[in-house]
């Protein structure tokens, strides 16, 4: 038995019963930073009352310019991201959120956006929303969108919003008004 004594700051004085090494190896290798990161911007549009599918907002996602949109219509990329702002200020207020994310992150975002652009899947309130898209999509940027609650599948632009506020990705939060 060892004998070997140390005083902890309390005053107390403690008895050393074992030394054993948790780190197989040193750790004095450098480590390397990823500073190859990329926006995109998450433009959260208000509800409209007297819509039939906008009552709650909108959702869509701006990458190299191009407005990803999913709707009652289907998914469209058509609009550029400035055109697809000013759209929506015609009648509503909007926030962006540009995350910042890396370009691999970025590439996989955007192609799996094109793919359901292709696939057109039909519009469903449910599990196939503007939002319920947006929130899916960033998952494959291992971005968190929301926090799921209720019915599984179920995501509101309210619930982006909020998550996207929180995300420690949120590179900058533009409020873009209503035009008068």
């Amino acid at each position: 038995m060892n004998d070997e004594t140390i005083k902890a700051p309390s005053g107390e004085m403690l008895r050393k019963i074992a030394q054993r090494k948790t780190t197989v190896s040193t750790d004095t290798v450098p480590k390397v930073i990823n500073t190859d990161s990329t926006t995109i911007e998450v433009v959260i549009s208000a509800g409209k009352i007297l819509s039939k599918t906008s009552q709650f907002g909108h959702a869509a996602i701006i990458i190299d310019g191009i407005a990803y949109s999913m709707g009652p219509e289907g998914y469209s990329a058509i609009f550029s991201g400035a055109e697809y702002i000013l759209k929506q200020q015609r009648f509503r207020d909007s926030a962006g959120f540009t995350l910042r994310l890396g370009r691999k992150e970025k590439l996989t975002i955007k192609q799996e956006l094109q793919r359901r652009v292709s696939a057109n899947k039909p519009y469903n309130m449910i599990d196939n929303s503007c939002s319920s898209n947006v929130a899916e999509v960033l998952g494959y940027g291992n971005i968190v969108a929301y926090y799921p609650r209720y019915l599984p599948g179920l995501v509101t632009p309210g619930d982006l919003f909020i998550a996207l506020g929180r995300s420690k990705r949120l590179a900058k939060k533009t409020v873009y008004e209503k035009l008068n």
